[in-house]
């Protein structure tokens, strides 16, 4: 990925750096050919004047002087002839009879300068003949003046501004270069810390999270990562636990139904081992539903956690606390308690199944361990943007210890303070209830009640503004 970002950064630099080189080293090598044109314009315009004066005076001192004057100055050679070719005047190494010379003094006849200077290269050619006609007085040419202009000072001086030229964007380009470089790292090292933590994720289960860097996309995507990966960590380590405690809860009622196979099949069983086997396979049915149900209020609190939409939908519901324990009226009469309840109408925010779950959970643990006599109230009030659901009892309630623990899976007391026998429950119907209020956004308290016994206190997001 960093060739597929880098690459059209640096020729997209190296196509502007030549945008701008090109056109800066044929302008200057244009002006530098326009000042040599200007240059020997200037001085054989100057020669034609005086051969001009030579010609009609007879006298060709002068215009020697003029083109010695001009060989000691550029170091070029020349020549003047007149309108029948015979050379009147000459410096230098230029032969009249050459080829390249009768060309231009040819072509220079119809009166019109000759110049074969194209834009200077320091490649092109070292040398360029030009040809001046020398006008008479009614625009007639009586001869013309040649000289082989030099033009390798001109390209030195091209060359060297090519090559400072060519040395700035050398520079400028690997500047760019390392500026894409640096921005692309930038911009890809979350992109390498998550490739290299989620190779890392699998076999450890532990990755460390890191600073967050390079664009708000790439940022946002890091968020994401580290939001699943804690999902994902709190799941695996939710679910070997949860595997732990359903292998060492489901060991014992499944060990007393396989001995009581064993004594069917050996001969040596009693009348009551059918009876027994029978009611260990319904506990373990009991306990297996349990653990389903308890999956499923997990899932949904990782995935509250995480902001991962659940199936269960959430809806606001208006219910009164007598509406929710009327159900529940006869199974507490029956195990002689008094069920009341007090408190509402409300709103809250939280799935209707859900709520009625929580107070069947909550109101099936009064009816196990409150004992027989007891007092079981339910109650329903606001509490600014909470709304508070309290299950208390006068039963014998929990010590401080067994407070700190009674919301752990499979946990049961120990029978000390409470009127039931420590295994008559699975041990999971407060971590059923705990993960449901978790779920619904809300959270469960344990406390002594006023009266003696427990109190359950599930505090959820009141919907009143909202309703």
């Amino acid at each position: 990925m960093r060739k597929s970002v880098l690459l059209p950064l640096l020729l997209f630099s190296l196509v502007a750096v030549l945008a701008v080189l090109i056109p800066t080293a044929n302008a200057f090598a244009e002006s530098r050919t326009r000042g040599l044109v200007l240059a020997r314009q200037g001085a054989t315009e100057h020669l034609a004047r005086a051969a001009r004066a030579a010609i009609e005076d007879g006298s060709f001192e002068f215009l020697q002087q003029q083109l010695d004057r001009h060989a000691e100055v550029y170091g070029e050679p020349s020549l003047v002839v007149d309108a029948d070719g015979t050379t009147i005047a000459t410096t230098g190494v230029l032969q009249p009879d050459r080829a390249d010379v009768l060309a231009v003094v040819g072509a220079s006849a119809d009166t019109l300068p000759r110049w074969n200077i194209t834009t200077i290269t320091p490649w092109g050619p070292a040398h360029a003949l030009v040809a001046e006609p020398v006008l008479g007085g009614i625009d007639q040419s009586v001869g013309t003046v040649v000289l082989e202009a030099r033009l390798d000072r001109a390209q030195r001086d091209v060359a060297v501004a090519w090559g400072v030229s060519s040395a700035a964007a050398a520079a400028l380009l690997t500047g760019l270069a390392l500026i894409a470089l640096r921005w692309t790292n930038s911009v890809l090292r979350p992109v390498r810390a998550l490739d290299e933590a989620s190779r890392a994720f699998p076999p450890r289960h532990d990755v460390a999270r890191f600073a967050h860097s390079g664009p708000p996309e790439l940022r946002s995507l890091a968020d994401s990562f580290d939001q699943m990966a804690a999902g994902v960590e709190r799941a695996l380590a939710q679910q070997r636990s949860f595997v732990a405690d359903a292998s060492h809860q489901l060991r014992n009622p499944l060990a007393a139904i396989r001995l009581r196979l064993d004594a069917l099949s050996l001969g040596t069983h009693t009348d009551d081992d059918l009876h027994r086997i029978d009611e260990d396979t319904e506990r373990l049915e009991h306990i297996v539903d349990r653990m389903l149900t308890l999956a499923g209020v997990e899932h949904r609190v990782i995935s509250a956690a995480t902001g991962t939409e659940t199936a269960v939908p959430k809806v606001r519901v208006i219910p009164s606390a007598e509406g929710l324990v009327m159900p529940h009226v006869p199974l507490h009469t029956a195990c002689g308690q008094t069920l009341t309840a007090s408190g509402g109408p409300v709103t809250v925010e939280c799935a209707l199944s859900d709520l009625e779950e929580m107070v069947e959970l909550g109101l099936d643990n009064a009816r196990k361990y409150a004992g027989e006599g007891a007092h079981v109230r339910v109650a329903l009030q606001a509490a600014g943007e909470w709304v508070d659901l309290t299950i208390s009892d006068d039963g014998p309630g929990l010590n401080d210890a067994d407070l700190a623990h009674a919301q752990s899976r499979f946990w049961r007391g120990n029978g000390s303070d409470r009127t039931a026998a420590p295994q008559s429950g699975t041990g999971l119907g407060l971590a059923i209830l705990t993960g449901l209020a978790r779920a619904n956004g809300g959270t469960l308290a344990l406390a002594h009640a006023a009266a003696g016994g427990l109190e359950l206190r599930i505090r959820l997001r009141s919907g009143a503004e909202t309703a």
